[in-house]
């Protein structure tokens, strides 16, 4: 199989319509996206062609999209859901992403936006980013950082500078993500959901909006369930994860990887421990077989 260059991705885009080679996808320099961040974001993995969990994708987005009345119609529900899996058969790919952007769409430069606006969609398609086996195998380290997000985090809204800045003071320290803490308690992480054991019992934090509840987070509380693992959604203080015996991440790319040190001080034993394992393994079988 011939090795896939992720420099050369995506290599088509659909534009409002019209599938264009890269080089010509443009959107007006006036998009609401562009200049507010007025807009949303979905992020869906293909495994093998097959678009996983597409329903609690288009779920979120056209929840979301409500939220912010960006005029998104089930009729543009549906068309997204097409093109997206016309992208990934055309791409083509063993393992896919499909990336796509929701705007309020392009107007004269205003605070309040004129009615009746028709919103930009914009989808490509890349090669999936997986977590590195050595990741898996070792787990990874984390910080934590303040929450100073907006108070709709529940939104998948396109203005992420807080999570870019927390991701970006992660990598500095030496870790792969971040822990967003909000008066104490735990909330979620810059691309991820957090998930502890304490006791042989998974806890994560429950759905607010302060947390961007992922599809993969859903994934993994069914698995719990059916692996008999007994998992609470309850509410995780920042002084309870230095006893934590186990703890790991659940996102679109993160997929179930497990995490080894927080702020430097060793989780456990400080090897991905055996429910992580668990549910990983778990995990690749119901994406992959």
């Amino acid at each position: 199989m011939t090795a896939v260059n992720p420099a050369e991705w995506p290599r088509e885009v659909w534009v409002n319509g019209r599938i264009v080679g890269r080089s010509e996808a443009a959107v007006s320099v006036e998009d609401r996206g562009f200049q507010f961040g007025d807009g949303l974001y979905e992020v869906i993995r293909a495994y093998g062609g097959r678009l996983f969990r597409m329903d609690s994708h288009m779920r979120r987005l056209a929840g979301g999209a409500g939220f912010l009345e960006l005029g998104l119609t089930p009729g543009h529900v549906d068309e997204i859901r097409k093109v997206s899996d016309q992208l990934v058969q055309r791409a083509a790919l063993p393992d896919a992403a499909v990336i796509m952007f929701v705007t309020r769409g392009a107007a004269s430069r205003s605070h309040a936006p004129p009615e009746g606006m028709r919103p930009t969609i914009v989808i490509y398609v890349r090669p999936a980013t997986t977590p590195a086996p050595e990741l898996l195998r070792d787990g990874i380290a984390a910080i934590t950082v303040t929450d100073s997000r907006w108070g709709h985090v529940n939104v998948k809204s396109l203005a992420l500078q807080p999570n870019v800045l927390a991701k970006r003071r992660a990598l500095r320290a030496g870790a792969a993500e971040a822990i967003f803490i909000r008066d104490g308690h735990v909330t979620d992480c810059t691309a991820s959901n957090p998930f502890f054991v304490f006791g042989g019992q998974v806890r994560t934090p429950p759905e607010s909006n302060y947390i961007l509840s992922g599809i993969t987070r859903e994934v993994a509380l069914e698995l719990c369930r059916q692996e008999g693992i007994p998992c609470v959604e309850t509410g995780v203080l920042d002084t309870e994860l230095a006893r934590a015996d186990e703890a790991f991440l659940t996102g679109t790319s993160d997929e179930i990887t497990p995490v080894v040190r927080i702020d430097g001080q060793v989780v456990g034993d400080g090897k991905p421990g055996p429910i992580a394992r668990r549910l990983a393994d778990a995990f690749r079988r119901a994406t992959r077989g």
